[in-house]
């Protein structure tokens, strides 16, 4: 499934998060960090992600030889013309890695029952009071 089965909604990207022009510094600087940190791997699978739903399809073995050869000049000439394709897809990889450290950072934060939850309705509940 590529990511525009994904997002059809998207026709154009320059409205998402830290793409957009209008985006704050701090977003577009999170965005940037994380691009630069995770820059070894995450080029080339941005990369190919982006000629994955060029290919709909298509396994990459299938893909045209240079870009399955990995010809630097085939190689280039995507970076190009796929440049939005793949900060798309640093994107989506900026927003998974968030979401995951959120959780688990919440995850790691001890909790109990509060009034709300479930298990203070239950006067047969430990947390009951």
């Amino acid at each position: 499934m590529c990511s525009s089965d994904l997002f059809p909604f998207v026709h154009s990207l320059d409205h998402l998060g830290p793409l957009a022009a209008s985006a704050d510094a701090v977003t577009r600087a999170r965005f940037q960090r994380f691009r630069d940190v995770e820059a070894s791997w995450l080029d080339d699978y941005a990369l190919f992600r982006a000629l994955d739903d060029q290919h709909p399809g298509d396994v990459w073995t299938r893909w045209p030889e240079p870009l399955r050869a990995r010809h630097r000049d085939a190689i280039a000439g995507a970076r190009a013309d796929l440049s939005e394709r793949v900060r798309f897809q640093q994107y989506l990889q900026w927003l998974a890695d968030t979401q995951w450290r959120q959780a688990r950072a919440a995850a790691k934060r001890p909790w109990a029952a509060s009034r709300s939850s479930v298990h203070s309705k239950n006067p047969k509940s430990p947390c009951w009071d």
